[in-house]
């Protein structure tokens, strides 16, 4: 009987789990893949910079390290590791920023200790300064 018991209690616990935890395969809403994950910066493909560069000043870093040329329009080379400097070039934590490197990893990366230290607009160019020039863009070669 206490072997029966058991099974039975050990079945129902495994049946419930999932949803006493939260650990479902359903999503939570018919958006749930299209989430954004807010602790990365937004990223603009290479057109979306051309246009907002066009439409008046950007604040735009190049965070590549080592320096390997750059965007015309850049405000500042500073290396994606250097956080204090970073801080210092954008100033405001609600000030939008653009950060762009070789292929985009450092500037995902400088992005997301941005948005860990509070700011709020900070965006990293798609695919980097490769595919920025791979689009046709002008491009400043060191």
């Amino acid at each position: 009987m206490w072997r029966l018991a058991t099974t039975a209690f050990l079945l129902a616990l495994a049946l419930l789990a999932p949803n006493l935890w939260g650990c479902d395969d359903a999503p939570a809403s018919a958006d749930a893949t299209d989430t954004v994950d807010s602790s990365l910066p937004i990223d603009l493909t290479p057109a979306e910079l051309n246009a907002r560069l066009a439409a008046g000043p950007v604040l735009l870093l190049n965070v590549h390290l080592p320096y390997e040329g750059e965007i015309p329009g850049t405000t500042a080379h500073v290396p994606y590791d250097e956080l204090p400097a970073l801080s210092a070039a954008i100033g405001a934590f609600d000030q939008p920023v653009v950060l762009y490197c070789f292929g985009g990893s450092m500037s995902v990366s400088a992005g997301r200790e941005l948005i860990k230290l509070g700011y709020t607009e900070v965006y990293s160019l798609e695919g980097g300064m490769t595919a920025w020039r791979e689009q046709g863009y002008p491009f400043t070669e060191p």
